[in-house]
């Protein structure tokens, strides 16, 4: 199939058509590696026979170079014709088989021709234009056989020279449709096209391999072309390489050393070549289709790096790499463009390499890639002595690279490095790469690690400056790693309490100090909720935000802000940490993020756009996942049970179950999951599953209603199963903790709940106590549910007021947060409780301004079916009985609302 030859082949039928009539020519198809010269030399042929010629083929070969008049003995050995037995007789065969017809003679590769044909067919180029003959040879450009006199003398006479181009990605396209019998989609030919830069044989080859494979041309297959080395090409390009000049093959090894950012100068001393061969050899193979120099130097496509690669040695290539990054070193090249080559040498290396390493690794983890900066800090590891103080101060750098993606190595590596620091101080700062969060992952003996530098460090009181820093962190970290022990939450609580206003919180080592004492007596309730709130608001205003914080003490910080319902404090921190993140980096920073908003947002009652952040957290990678305890892990399993979203609870479970499969511990949000999953299908085998959770929590002493209220879930469980007995103990428990504690959600959530169980005038009492606290809460979901239980109670015992408790519920319930300047909450099934879904408050909507079924069906593009169940949800959440019911409602909302 001939794309984008038309031009060519125009010319060639020129030349026949004069050649007949006797004035013929010698034509040169020229042009480099794998341009298609012999299909257009094939093409001729037809073109020839088609017009009545004699047509005679040969192809010469560098194997038969040492054959005399080989090339002319192909053309005029026909087995039954004239045969040319010497130089002499070649015109007088030319002659007498041209006088029979015209003579097409055609000739492969002619710069392998052997000395003596070329000569013959030197002579015969400059008479074939008064014979009915036509010459056409093809000669590869950048050849160096192209040069000789003998080559030059056919091509000087030509009379017509042909250079067939690349071709186009619209040709490529024409090609995939034939090979495959279907037009590709866009981005196939397209990846088709750049990877063989349009080049006919590496194009057909590829597409070859392809079709052979049974790969259709879609998008999908997109991903997997560029890793794509079909052995056609391959084999012919090896070739190619082999039998390259040894400048020549020095060029391009040192270009595919380099790699994709080759740079002349270095390459030509890679090469060891001067200036001027070097140039020559460039040209030469520029010419040759091997390379291209601009913009910059480089393979022609991504077959030659392969062919190139597939003849160095192992040896050759690691010393042509160790040699490159020498020579970017010594000429001032950035470190990671040594570093590079650093990786693939396996040859110890010098005092510069190592320095190198190091220093592209930490460029590396300023821009956030981790993953690169692990790989040459491994390599610099291996590079240096076991025992040595050099190896200890990499392993500490190994550390900070992998923490967000495994901790446990990263613990590892600390305390190998440990021992070999040199001083208390050099020890504390290596402890300090390890996040507080993931202490507990690590399976070495991290806490004995961190009291034996306190140890060495000495009295905080009596030590100054960054020793005093490293020993406040260090003390941080101690009580952090007690937190599931009561006797040091307690201890915690106690030295906060008497530290008072000694500690300040403008260094960040007293901050770290003062959040995890701040949340142990958060956990244990040994602080009031407003106390702990103002502390919080003090250390986050000192706190700049930034996604790296989530290797501090910060998300303990967002979960006290979340316990004392300072959200909207904690939503702007977050908002604006997550806002600085790479938005092209959805690692384990942004996930670990992502889950603290997530938190934020369900006790803001957002549970969409809660659930929305839960699920793209959990697709991330997370280290914290093998942390049980851990904040993220708390945030993803408390939001999925809030939004009461089953899916995002089994996608939590199941990251969960995974991590505990190979970790041994038991996990407390393992519990409320399964119980989550079970809720509502066996109620009895989910409460024994919140009952567990709640004890696992007692013997933690963790107390905090907010945070950890799993008595709200037994209480509904119990009462479902008819024990209110010890419903009411449970909500009694909760009532008290939140009354400690003093957060106003919490506590009229406990009264309601409470009130919701107890019967008579004390029931009623509890609940009217209920909607007072919510009434300065300032969201509507807690106090919409206490007015209506309020009403509920006030109807079934005959008192008043039940018509004002149920219209203002109903307004809540109609109106939502637009009330409080928020944003929509996503509906919660909770019984008993009338939220409308934003499909149904849009139905009352267009109800309320006067609209049929079948008109609001039309607005909202919906079934008249949908929007009778819609309605018919509406009637019963809100309790009235039809459309007239939901019209009163509804006038009385708008009332409230022009208030």
């Amino acid at each position: 199939m001939m794309l984008e030859r038309d031009e060519e082949l125009a010319q060639l039928e020129a030349v026949l058509d004069r050649g007949r009539a006797g004035a013929g020519a010698s034509v040169v198809i020229s042009g480099p590696l794998g341009v298609g010269r012999s299909a257009l030399l094939l093409a001729a042929g037809e073109q020839a026979r088609r017009r009545g010629y004699r047509v005679r083929w040969a192809a010469a070969s560098p194997l038969e170079r040492d054959f005399v008049l080989g090339v002319v003995s192909q053309l005029f050995h026909s087995g039954s014709g004239e045969r040319a037995t010497g130089e002499s007789t070649v015109d007088s065969v030319v002659r007498a088989l041209s006088a029979e017809a015209p003579l097409a003679l055609l000739v492969d590769d002619l710069q392998w021709g052997d000395e003596a044909s070329l000569r013959t067919l030197g002579r015969l180029a400059h008479q074939v234009d008064r014979l009915p003959v036509v010459l056409v040879v093809t000669v590869r450009d950048g050849d160096p056989g192209t040069e000789a006199a003998p080559v030059r003398d056919v091509l000087d006479s030509a009379s017509v020279v042909l250079r067939p181009r690349a071709l186009s990605a619209a040709a490529t396209g024409e090609l995939v449709k034939s090979m495959f019998g279907e037009r590709g989609d866009d981005e196939f030919v397209r990846l088709c096209h750049e990877i063989t830069a349009g080049n006919p044989v590496t194009v057909n080859g590829l597409l070859m391999d392809l079709a052979g494979d049974g790969i259709s041309p879609l998008v999908s297959a997109a991903d997997g072309l560029s890793a794509r080395r079909p052995e056609s090409v391959r084999a012919r390009l090896v070739s190619y390489v082999r039998a390259l000049s040894a400048p020549a093959r020095t060029v391009v090894q040192a270009v595919a050393a380099l790699g994709h950012d080759a740079d002349e100068e270095t390459a030509r001393l890679l090469a060891g070549l001067d200036p001027v061969l070097w140039g020559d050899t460039v040209r030469q193979l520029t010419r040759l289709g091997l390379l291209v120099t601009d913009p910059e130097l480089r393979f022609t496509h991504v077959f030659a790096a392969d062919a190139v690669a597939h003849v160095v040695s192992a040896h050759e290539r690691e010393a042509l790499h160790l040699l490159a990054a020498e020579l970017r070193h010594n000429r001032g090249f950035p470190a990671e463009r040594v570093a590079t080559h650093l990786l693939a040498v396996t040859a110890a290396l010098d005092e510069w390499a190592i320095s190198s390493l190091q220093e592209a690794a930490r460029l590396a983890l300023g821009r956030g890639e981790p993953e690169t900066a692990t790989c040459y800090l491994r390599r610099a590891v291996f590079a240096v002595p076991e025992d040595g103080v050099r190896r200890a101060r990499l392993l500490v750098d190994l550390a900070l690279a992998v923490r967000g993606t495994d901790p446990a190595v990263a613990t590892r590596h600390i305390a190998q490095a440990l021992p070999r620091l040199g001083s208390a101080r050099e020890r504390g700062a290596a402890l300090m790469r390890l996040a507080p969060s993931l202490l507990d992952a690590a399976r070495q003996p991290v806490a004995g690690l961190i009291r034996d530098v306190a140890a060495e460090l000495g009295d905080t009181a009596e030590l100054a400056g960054v020793e005093r820093d490293l020993a406040l962190r260090l003390e941080a970290r101690t009580r952090y790693l007690g937190s599931r022990d009561p006797n040091t939450l307690a201890s915690s609580a106690r030295r906060l309490a008497a530290l008072g206003s000694e500690l300040g919180v403008t260094s960040g080592a007293e901050r770290e100090l003062l959040i995890v004492l701040l949340h142990s007596s958060m956990l244990s309730v040994r602080i009031s909720a407003p106390d702990a709130a103002r502390l919080a608001r003090s250390i986050l205003d000192r706190e700049p935000a930034s996604p790296a914080h989530v290797h501090t003490a910060i998300p303990l910080l967002v979960e006290v802000l979340v316990a004392v319902e300072s959200l909207d404090e904690a939503s702007s921190w977050l908002d604006t940490a997550s806002g600085l993140a790479n938005p092209l980096d959805r690692g384990a920073e942004l996930a670990l993020i992502d889950a603290a908003r997530a938190l934020v947002r369900v006790n803001e009652g957002v549970t969409a756009e809660a659930a929305a952040l839960a699920v793209t957290a959990a697709q991330a990678s997370v280290p914290d996942w093998a942390v049980p305890e851990s904040p993220f892990v708390r945030s993803m399993a408390s939001v999925a049970i809030e939004c009461q979203d089953r899916d995002l609870v089994r996608l939590v479970l199941a990251r969960c179950e995974a991590h505990a499969a190979t970790d041994g511990r038991v996990s407390a949000a393992l519990g409320m999951l399964r119980a989550a999953l079970l809720d509502g299908q066996n109620d009895a085998a989910a409460l024994s599953h919140v009952l567990e959770f709640g004890r696992m929590l007692d013997r933690f002493g963790w107390r905090n209603p907010v945070l950890m209220p799993w008595r709200v879930w037994a209480v509904r469980l119990n009462r479902g199963l008819g024990d209110l007995s010890e419903a009411r103990r449970l909500a009694d428990e909760q009532r008290r903790l939140a009354a400690a504690w003093g957060a106003p959600r919490a506590h009229g959530r406990a009264l309601r709940l409470l009130g919701e169980v107890t019967e008579g005038a004390r029931g009623v009492a509890l609940l009217q106590d209920a909607v007072d606290v919510l009434e300065s809460f300032g969201r509507p979901q807690e106090l919409a549910r206490a007015l209506w239980s309020l009403a509920n109670r006030l109807r079934d015992a005959g008192l008043p007021g039940h018509e004002s408790a149920s219209a203002q519920a109903r307004r809540l319930a109609l109106t939502g947060d637009r009330e409080f300047g928020a944003q929509p909450a996503r509906a919660v099934s909770t019984p008993g409780i009338p939220e409308l879904t934003g499909g149904e408050r849009r139905v009352t909507e267009l109800v309320a301004e006067g609209r049929t079924n079948s008109e609001i069906a039309e607005v909202l593009e919906i079934s008249r079916r949908a929007v009778e169940k819609r309605l018919t949800s509406c009637y019963r959440k809100l309790g009235v009985a039809g459309r007239s019911g939901l019209l009163e409602v509804l006038g009385s909302a708008a009332h409230r609302l022009t208030e």
